[in-house]
């Protein structure tokens, strides 16, 4: 074989052995984040206890397949428990979301749902340390279009802030 064929093949053998290990590290690491994801997340139908530490905002995401259909209602209870502060003057609001779509929830009668922002608002009194019931049921809506070999994350979103400005 002359220099030039040898010289050819040790590069292609070089970037390939470099494309190869690239590619171990890039499958490692994804497999690693999405084993990591699944374990942060619960699946639709879990109970789920949103527990706030402060004011500010707390999330939950939960797996639902792709199989589920428009307009399905899935038995999912919800519970937030309020930190150990003064809750004077603070609103409890939340939302859910399926991408950019909103879920409806259903079950409890002290949530009022806010059409300007679609945030959903806690209407009775809040003392520290309160497990609130938010919903019995989520409503998938109607216009969504899911597909069913993929897995979606229904997204809750729960705050606590103080209400001065605010008319509610």
């Amino acid at each position: 074989m002359t220099k030039n064929i040898k010289r050819n093949y040790i590069f292609a053998i070089c970037v390939l052995s470099i494309l190869l290990a690239i590619s171990a590290i890039y499958n490692f690491m994804g497999g690693f984040k999405f084993d990591n994801l699944m374990n942060l997340n619960a699946v639709v139908g879990d109970d789920v206890i949103i527990k706030l530490n402060s004011t500010g905002a707390q999330s939950k995401a939960l797996a639902i397949s792709g199989a589920s259909l428009p307009n399905d209602t899935i038995k999912q209870n919800i519970q937030i428990t309020l930190p150990n502060i003064d809750t004077t003057n603070l609103v409890l609001r939340a939302k859910v979301l399926l991408g950019d779509g909103n879920v409806a929830i259903s079950g409890f009668d002290l949530w009022e749902l806010d059409e300007n922002d679609n945030y959903y608002y806690f209407k009775d009194q809040i003392y520290q340390n309160q497990t609130v019931g938010m919903a019995s049921e989520i409503k998938l809506a109607d216009e969504i279009s899911l597909n069913k070999n993929k897995i979606y994350y229904v997204n809750i979103i729960v705050e606590l802030f103080y209400a001065e400005g605010l008319n509610l």
